[in-house]
């Protein structure tokens, strides 16, 4: 990538290769994941419950991180708009693309099967409620609401302990 825009190999550019790396592994690790425990039938089915799911934190991750790539297209010295935007803009969209158009379309391919979830952390994740306040957050079934006979809540007796 960096050969394409005539940027040599050196400690600037090296740092951007890992940075790059690791948001690669982000936008395709997640992705994985979810296709490996979906619900479907089909890899296709898998794969379309996977994007449905971690679809829009992806696309968010790329839009927060293409914003703050953004602010460095002003920069007064070139060095910063080429070693800095221009690395990081490329690797950013080429990880983008890998993650939310390459990758599904080799899942649905050549996908794995199911993962099957022992019967025990079934357990667990059904005893996880979902609120019913309009929002989808989770309340972790270890802290409960209140804390038992004290009337404060578990963020309360927390913090007093403390």
């Amino acid at each position: 990538m960096h050969v394409c825009i005539g940027l040599k190999i050196n400690a600037f550019s090296v740092v951007n290769i890992c940075i790059s790396i690791g948001m690669g592994i982000e936008f395709s690790a997640h992705l994985v994941h979810h296709f490996l425990v979906a619900e479907g039938e089909t890899r296709r089915e898998r794969v379309v419950l996977a994007l449905e799911f971690m679809g829009p934190p992806l696309v968010h991750g790329f839009v927060t991180s293409l914003i703050s790539t953004l602010f460095l297209v002003v920069a007064d010295v070139a060095f910063i708009r080429s070693y800095y935007f221009g690395m990081f803009l490329g690797y950013l969209v080429l990880d983008c693309l890998n993650g939310l158009v390459l990758l599904p379309v080799l899942l649905s391919m050549f996908g794995d099967r199911k993962v099957v979830i022992p019967a025990k952390e079934q357990k667990k994740r059904q005893s996880v409620k979902r609120v019913t306040a309009g929002d989808d957050a989770v309340v972790n079934p270890v802290y409960p609401d209140k804390q038992e006979g004290s009337g404060q809540s578990s963020t309360t007796a927390q913090i007093s302990m403390i």
